[in-house]
């Protein structure tokens, strides 16, 4: 059967449908995704633009990139779309012929390379990843708006649906069993920074509401602590320099260094657009006083 490159979400259903006599739920399709690490795209504003962050931290508009149609969802995204409905992402997608193009089998051996199975068949360990999760995202590129996503928006790539293929005709019972979604669970993925600790960024999030000092990791941490120490959302206790919570079924630790390592990347995010914005908007005006 034909696969196009990229098919919507209910286009995907039939398709696994025809493909393997197997209809999964939506539930069932976004916890085969996220298990088994598998893109998911959206579909992008037209004439959107892509900044390059240079050595110096600062940005600028690369030209060449622009009218990119289409943005790459890492696993935080796809939780937040799963339980929500809706999420932002503003990460392009990148096309064959650009210079950090990576095709999905080489993506799987570069996970080879990260110490993790690039048979995806089998559910992907969790680890920290020396690339995240690694989708073929880059770290120097992002759209200098976020790109609204949801249902009738997100695509499926080919590749996708055939490692979808491959799950559910190896074992049509197994699949069948996925688990009801955990709503309490989803609820509490809202996430702002790509990392692991995606599950626990609404407690971040009120421990640096109700903190002395929100821009000082020591003030956010020590409510953080707070709040694991009372059992608020998915944290289930604390240590002096670190909380223990719940992703699933299993328990994480994050820990003062990790809150200081997020709050620096999302000053950097946050520079490095403001540098894009100022850097477009300047260019706006010499070309508007030219004419």
């Amino acid at each position: 059967m034909h696969i196009p490159p990229l098919s919507t979400l209910s286009e995907s259903y039939k398709l696994l449908k025809q493909t393997t006599g197997f209809a999964p739920t939506r539930s069932q399709f976004f916890e085969t995704i996220i298990s088994h690490s598998l893109p998911l795209q959206v579909v992008c504003p037209a004439n959107i633009k892509i900044a390059i962050i240079n050595s110096r931290g600062g940005s600028s508009i690369d030209e060449t990139l622009t009218s990119r149609r289409m943005a790459i969802l890492l696993t935080s995204h796809i939780k937040e779309l799963w339980a929500h409905g809706d999420t932002y992402t503003s990460i392009p997608a990148w096309r064959t012929g650009d210079a950090e193009f990576m095709s999905w089998q080489a993506i799987k051996e570069r996970r080879v390379q990260l110490g993790n199975s690039a048979i995806t068949a089998q559910p992907m360990p969790k680890a920290d990843w020396n690339d995240g999760e690694f989708m073929g995202e880059s770290r120097t590129a992002f759209f200098t708006e976020k790109v609204k996503v949801n249902d009738k928006t997100c695509r499926v790539p080919c590749e996708t649906i055939e490692e979808l293929c491959l799950i559910f005709n190896n074992d049509h019972s197994q699949t069948k069993k996925i688990p009801a979604i955990n709503k309490t669970a989803l609820n509490s993925t809202r996430h702002t920074i790509k990392n692991r600790s995606a599950n626990i960024d609404s407690e971040i999030a009120k421990a640096t509401s109700i903190a002395i000092n929100p821009e000082n990791a020591d003030s956010v941490f020590s409510e953080l602590v707070k709040l694991g120490d009372i059992r608020y959302g998915c944290l289930i206790g604390s240590a002096e320099d670190s909380v223990k919570y719940r992703d699933g079924g299993e328990v994480r630790i994050f820990t003062k260094r990790n809150l200081r390592d997020r709050m620096r990347r999302a000053k950097e995010r946050e520079g490095a657009l403001r540098s894009a914005a100022i850097g477009e908007s300047g260019v706006l005006a010499k070309n508007s006083y030219r004419s």
